[in-house]
């Protein structure tokens, strides 16, 4: 957790950094305060899917994390990044909706946003008041244009 921890903070001034599993690397370079921002929003998505034990609750099975998306969008007063989650052959592309609280981060929604690359936009987190609702949301409209490590 510690090497996790100095990582993203390596990544605050060198540029964006991505997790793929244990590992990390390195996406471009922006200005400090936009690196700030974006390694600020990933240790916060870090920290809500670490804290769900890499894993996630949808559509009755349990997706397996496998890794951020490397960019950062602001959307609705939000700063907006994508984690893949796996089942199987099935990817879930779920949008997390990050707010700045009290001078740091947190998630404030997560989106279901595509399933094996079929838009979807259903909210995740929280979680709607009735069972069975299928709340829509307008999720993000960014393409895949992530990169896997070592691709």
């Amino acid at each position: 957790m510690l090497v996790v921890m100095v990582l993203v903070a390596l990544s605050a001034a060198y540029g964006i950094a991505s997790e793929k599993g244990n590992g990390y690397e390195s996406k471009g370079s922006g200005s400090a305060a936009e690196s700030s921002d974006t390694a600020g929003v990933q240790k916060a998505m870090l920290d809500f899917i670490h804290g769900h034990g890499d894993k996630y609750e949808i559509e009755g099975v349990s997706a397996s994390f496998d890794y951020l998306h490397d960019s950062v969008k602001e959307q609705d007063g939000y700063h907006v990044s994508c984690a893949d989650f796996v089942v199987g052959n099935d990817i879930y592309d779920l949008d997390y909706y990050v707010g700045k609280k009290n001078g740091g981060y947190s998630v404030e929604k997560v989106i279901l946003h595509k399933k094996n690359s079929k838009n979807v936009n259903r909210i995740l987190y929280p979680e709607p008041e009735q069972k069975g609702s299928s709340h829509e949301s307008k999720g993000s409209d960014k393409g895949s244009e992530y990169q896997k490590k070592g691709s």
